[in-house]
């Protein structure tokens, strides 16, 4: 496909879009847009924000699960408790 084909393609498609239908790219209508927003239209759209975000959260529950799930699946490297403890005893390092 040679690209003349391509842009004339590309043309055919711009050509049918409806003249009265901005484009998404006229950065003139996205600044319309912005300048004509109302706070209470973001503070709705924080609302919406808010409402999803709060659909996918973990729950307290499911978070503890999770924790438990982890702390049983993984076994400590080292004892920290008895290196800890050594580490007082040790005659060298009281003096």
């Amino acid at each position: 496909m040679n690209t003349s084909n391509v842009e004339n393609s590309a043309r055919d498609e711009t050509d049918q879009r409806d003249p009265n239908v901005p484009s998404t790219l006229d950065l003139r209508h996205t600044q319309e847009v912005i300048d004509n927003e109302t706070e209470e239209d973001i503070t709705l759209e924080h609302q919406n924000y808010n409402e999803v975000e709060a659909e996918h959260k973990i729950q307290p529950t499911e978070l503890k699960t999770v924790l438990a799930e982890t702390k049983f699946c993984q076994a400590p490297a080292h004892n920290t408790k008895y290196e800890i403890r050594r580490r007082k005893l040790n005659p060298d390092e009281l003096r």
